[in-house]
């Protein structure tokens, strides 16, 4: 139960400060902050804990992999953002096409990566 209130706490730290950092003249930051591996190394924890060095190799396989739908993401919101879509708009357009691309990204890693 401690594991998970630690969780909490932490990604509300993290929420807070990138928060406050947005705020700040170091806003650019604030898409730096997010990809800190601290869940990462969580799930990465639990992985070896769970199932040893084999499933820790696939997890991390997996990990690597999980940055395309994070790439297409920000390419769909840069090319929405260029085409004059508010942001509003441009977001949820982004946040659907990541969606779709992790869904395959998953799909494939679940057939593959093992």
């Amino acid at each position: 139960m401690l594991y998970y209130v630690i969780n909490g706490l932490i990604g509300a730290a993290v929420a807070i400060f990138i928060s406050y950092v947005g705020r700040t003249n170091l806003y650019v930051l604030a898409g730096l902050i997010p990809l800190f591996p601290t869940f990462t190394l969580f799930a990465q924890i639990n992985a070896y804990q769970l199932g040893g060095e084999k499933q820790l190799k696939e997890v991390v396989i997996f990990g690597i992999i999980s940055v395309i739908p994070y790439l297409i993401y920000l390419g769909s919101l840069q090319f929405s953002l260029m085409n004059n879509l508010k942001f509003s708009q441009a977001g949820f357009l982004s946040i659907f096409i990541w969606c779709v691309s992790a869904f395959f990204v998953f799909y494939l890693a679940r057939k593959y990566v093992s």
